[in-house]
């Protein structure tokens, strides 16, 4: 215990040199820390982007049949987009 109070007396008589330096190494660190997570955030938001758009890469033939077959006008085309039959037997099933 005294050693620390000892120590903690000696360091309120420290030179100014010495807290200078010791000021100019925590600003460094501070400054390579707020460098470091602002990368991490970068890379986060980078690969969500990357993520997205291999989504839409991947749902891009969906979207494509999608609007071919709402914007035709032949029967078989309403056909598939149509998703009451598949609705009813489902609303059948759960009344049982």
């Amino acid at each position: 215990m005294t050693v620390t109070a000892l120590q903690s007396s000696s360091a309120a008589h420290s030179s100014p040199i010495d807290r200078s330096r010791a000021l100019g190494r925590l600003k460094f660190l501070d400054n390579g820390f707020r460098l470091l997570t602002f990368g991490a955030a970068v890379l986060v938001l980078v690969l969500l982007l990357g993520v997205v758009v291999s989504l839409f890469i991947g749902a891009w033939p969906a979207f494509r049949e999608l609007a071919s077959a709402s914007c035709s006008r032949t029967p078989g085309a309403r056909q598939r987009t149509n998703s009451a039959p598949p609705l009813r037997s489902t609303a059948r099933l759960s009344r049982r």
